[in-house]
């Protein structure tokens, strides 16, 4: 899987939660602090990364989650666990 069809699904999954609240982002927020910019909850966070792990069928390590994430971090995250397969 390309990098940027990661970033483009990665973003579409948040866009499906932030969506309740009218909200979307771009490719020109990969690297907005979603949590800090006060964009979802922590409740968000979680479905957020629930979403990733079903749809890329990864397990995500607890200590590898930061509440301090952005599109970009995640996609990090989805590619070392996709070279690790």
């Amino acid at each position: 899987m390309k990098s940027d069809n990661i970033e483009t699904q990665v973003i579409k999954l948040v866009n499906k939660t932030l969506s309740k609240y009218r909200k979307k982002i771009s490719k020109k927020d990969v690297n907005v602090k979603l949590y800090n910019e006060g964009m979802i909850d922590s409740l968000d966070y979680i479905r957020i990364f629930n979403d990733v792990e079903k749809e890329f069928k990864i397990k995500i390590d607890i200590g590898l989650l930061d509440i301090n994430f952005s599109v970009l971090s995640i996609k990090k995250i989805i590619l070392k666990k996709i070279l690790k397969k």
